[in-house]
């Protein structure tokens, strides 16, 4: 049981950013990780049609033996990880909000969150930082273009840094001084992110803690394991794997990598 494999599963190529966390912890173990790139972006989606999607990856994550599910996409873990982890009998771990080192960090309690519509509307960052710090305020904002520019592969262009100022300038008007990252796709425009927030802005991305909540959670269970040939199966739901594979290299190492088309929707059950 250990051998099996861990899944990780996003909208796009953003959960690739906790796929590179898990990667550093645990290099050893076995990944499936599926980004629905033909159906993205999930932020705008209704809630209905997105629970469907789900259904579909976790069983699928099932069929293929996962011993343990990261869900890299702070849309889905807004729409209720709690009701997810009781339908479904396997480990089920969402993006952490990191609420914690986000009061920590805060100096002057003014802190920013960027996510897509589905993660602002839910609350659900604002809602654990105050309850760690009630006096902090939290301002939200959407970024619905930032996942199709991380789809296009053009992360420093003209497009990203228009996108990035139109939606970071309020943040910046309220005078933040932390600003959380609330999408996994996010931190590929980090460095256009910084550039335009300053250096007086401390960036909080939860991938890394995600990772640790995963190692916790199969080290308890006593699921670690250590492969002598580990596989990396990555699967998008997008026919043109070139360049999904070009993007995804400018974040992760992709010569260990099989990347694969997957249409969820058609495809077998198993890969």
């Amino acid at each position: 049981m250990n051998d099996r494999p861990i899944g990780l599963f996003d909208s796009s190529l953003g959960g690739l950013t906790v796929y590179k966390e898990v990667k550093k912890i645990l290099p050893n173990e076995s990944y499936i990780y599926f980004g629905d790139t033909g159906r993205s972006p999930y932020g705008s989606r209704p809630e209905s049609e997105l629970k469907i999607f789900v259904k579909q990856i976790i069983q699928f994550m099932q069929k293929n033996e996962a011993k343990a599910i990261i869900i890299a996409c702070n849309t889905v873990t807004a729409l209720g990880l709690e009701q997810l982890s009781k339908e479904y009998r396997i480990p089920l771990i969402g993006v952490s909000r990191v609420p914690e080192l986000t009061a920590s960090t805060t100096r002057n309690k003014r802190v920013g969150v960027i996510g897509t519509e589905i993660t602002v509307r839910s609350g659900l960052h604002k809602q654990a930082i105050l309850h760690i710090d009630p006096a902090i305020q939290v301002f939200y904002k959407a970024c619905p273009q930032f996942t199709p520019i991380l789809n296009s592969g053009d992360l420093a262009g003209k497009e990203a840094r228009d996108a990035v100022e139109e939606y970071l300038t309020p943040l910046k008007a309220e005078r933040i001084d932390t600003l959380v990252l609330g999408c996994t796709a996010f931190p590929f425009l980090l460095p256009v992110i910084r550039d335009f927030m300053g250096e007086g802005v401390t960036i909080i991305d939860p991938a890394a803690e995600t990772a640790m909540q995963l190692f916790r959670c199969l080290k308890q269970a006593g699921r670690l394991h250590k492969a002598e040939n580990p596989t990396n199966k990555l699967l998008f739901s997008e026919p043109d794997i070139e360049k999904i594979r070009l993007i995804a290299s400018k974040i992760i190492n992709v010569d260990d990598c099989r990347f694969q088309y997957y249409d969820m929707s058609q495809g077998s059950d198993h890969i």
